[in-house]
């Protein structure tokens, strides 16, 4: 077995479909999430596992990705990446691209879209106890997560991968794919000869079939998937109110972030940003660096006001996210909805003038 794994793969490629229009202004990984975007948290989780070397495969505004992060010095980590033009390679694909980066050892692969409470040195002392080719690890199922579904018998070998391999066995357990896994090089052995392809359709069956140890870890704390508008809102909220905290944001977690003191613990303004004395707050509530808050506006609960973003007198912003630069005029609400600079998105709720 090889050793603790120095390397990793963030999968940061997809368009986001889900979540147009919001992906046609940014790539979902770069979505804000207070004072971070979704990337952020794998980037973290994958250099506090003590993998220091980072490759990202990038389609869709890639070139955004890139900007933002560069060579990941800014992190202590190095960001290498992989352009997949003018077409996506799917996820086993793109894997499969990295090959000479990835295989001279145990390596870690991450879903660049999805946030999970998870140990994962724990992770990877477990795989390689385990023996196994491939490790996946996995969460108690929720009802509103129905895919990503995977069935382990009473050893934790994978013994169905959203329902493809049809197992009928008895015992076992289920649980919901957190987009982590632990991988062997010999995982390239089994590998389509096509460019493009799925590794949980056509690479994890072949395995498993050909009789490898393929196991699921069920060391995940909380899982979020931030695939709709609706989970966006969802997690930004879980982040505020602390349902979700992952030990390993460490210096980069919101708590750390309390820059104005004599606020409620809930509350997080930063230094620079501005909120009139006559503002009313309900948290959880985050605002930014240059946030400008006007007068008798009312944030909260759940208002998460991205850098440099405006509220006008009089408006209301609660169950919503503004990112950068998003101005809400005078007497407007904002409830359970996404406002951009050049755009706003309404979930469930009307919205409209006071």
């Amino acid at each position: 077995m090889s050793a603790a794994p120095q390397r990793a793969m963030i999968l940061a490629a997809g368009r986001g479909i889900r979540l147009a229009p919001l992906t046609h202004e940014r790539p979902k990984p770069l979505l804000p999430l207070a004072h971070l975007t979704i990337l952020h948290f794998p980037l973290l989780l994958a250099r506090h596992a003590g993998v220091r070397d980072v490759m990202m495969n990038l389609h869709h505004l890639g070139h955004q990705i890139r900007d933002q992060f560069g060579d990941g010095a800014d992190l202590g980590i190095s960001i290498r990446y992989s352009e997949e033009q003018p077409h996506l390679l799917g996820t086993g694909g793109g894997i499969k691209r990295a090959r000479s980066f990835l295989e001279g050892g145990s390596f870690v692969i991450l879903n660049g879209d999805t946030l999970t409470d998870v140990d994962l040195p724990a992770v990877i002392d477990f795989h390689a106890r385990s023996g196994a080719i491939a490790t996946m690890v996995l969460a108690d199922p929720r009802p509103e997560n129905n895919f990503g579904i995977v069935r382990v018998d009473d050893t934790l070998q994978v013994r169905d991968i959203s329902g493809r391999l049809c197992w009928d066995g008895q015992g076992g357990r289920a649980g919901h794919f957190c987009g982590i896994h632990v991988m062997e090089p010999r995982v390239f052995d089994y590998m389509p000869k096509e460019d493009v392809f799925c590794v949980n359709a056509d690479v994890y069956p072949r395995m498993i079939a050909a009789g490898e140890r393929v196991v699921g870890c069920f060391l995940a704390r909380g899982f979020r998937d931030v695939g709709t508008p609706a989970r966006y809102l969802e997690t930004a909220e879980a982040i505020l109110d602390g349902t979700l905290h992952p030990t390993y944001l460490g210096n980069a977690a919101l708590r750390a972030h309390s820059e104005v003191a004599g606020l409620p613990r809930n509350v997080w303004v930063a230094r620079s940003a501005r909120v009139d004395p006559s503002a009313a707050i309900q948290g959880p509530v985050y605002a930014g660096p240059g946030v400008v808050v006007g007068p008798r506006a009312r944030l909260g609960p759940y208002a998460l006001l991205a850098e440099g973003s405006r509220v006008g007198e009089g408006a209301q912003v609660r169950h919503a996210i503004l990112w950068e630069r998003a101005s809400l005029p005078p007497g407007r609400l904002l409830e359970r909805a996404i406002l951009t600079s050049r755009l706003e998105l309404p979930l469930d709720t009307a919205r409209g003038a006071l």
